[in-house]
């Protein structure tokens, strides 16, 4: 999460250019929605397999939070906020110690 917070901070185009990609109907954002989750549920999957991670877990739900994270903080000077946005997120999928 945090190098692609890095990419996309440097790479601000990119938004653009996915805005388009979308519009020009060749991707739609449902079918984006699906392959993202899919990538999600495969390191969630990994990582309840280790032990590390809740069980309980939706990958849409890592998602949606995801996209909201990425959205709603600043392109300039929201890195750090993003930053503690993911540790939290991090210590609420991950399987509470013993």
């Amino acid at each position: 999460m945090d190098r692609f917070a890095d990419y996309a901070s440097t790479k601000r185009e990119t938004t653009d250019a996915l805005r388009a990609v979308l519009a020009s109907d060749i991707v739609t954002a449902s079918q984006t929605r699906v392959q993202l989750c899919a990538a999600v549920q495969a390191i969630l999957d990994a990582g309840i397999a280790a032990g590390m991670l809740r069980d309980d877990v939706r990958a849409e739900d890592i998602v949606s939070t995801l996209v909201g994270m990425f959205t709603t903080t600043s392109p300039a000077g929201g890195h750090d906020q993003l930053g503690r946005m993911f540790d939290l997120l991090m210590d609420a999928v991950r399987h509470p110690a013993p």
